[in-house]
């Protein structure tokens, strides 16, 4: 415990006005997860309204018979532009995979 109160930590919250956004994609089974996870973040990197730090982050969240969920986690600096930013990031995500092979939420 003294370590905890001790150390010196970086927060993201308090008078930060940053927002954490999230994405939800299904993925076609045919695609190799690593692939999949490295678009997303790519993607979301290449979007000028997302942060670089902290990161943008993909998840896998569930593997099925045809198709794998992912979650992607990223930051913005302005917190009423979260609509702007999730619309613009599944448009790119959209032309960056076939339309067949991904569905957005």
């Amino acid at each position: 415990n003294q370590t905890f109160f001790t150390s010196t930590t970086a927060t993201f919250t308090g008078s930060d006005r940053m927002r954490r956004g999230l994405l939800m994609a299904t993925v076609v089974s045919t695609i190799a997860p690593a692939e999949v996870l490295a678009r997303l973040e790519e993607v979301a990197t290449a979007q000028k309204e997302v942060l670089l730090q902290p990161a943008a982050k993909a998840t896998i969240e569930q593997f099925g018979a045809t198709t794998t969920s992912y979650r992607l986690t990223f930051w913005m600096a302005d917190p009423l532009s979260i609509r702007e930013v999730s619309s613009e990031l599944k448009l790119a995500l959209w032309s960056h995979f076939n339309p067949e092979d991904i569905s957005l939420g």
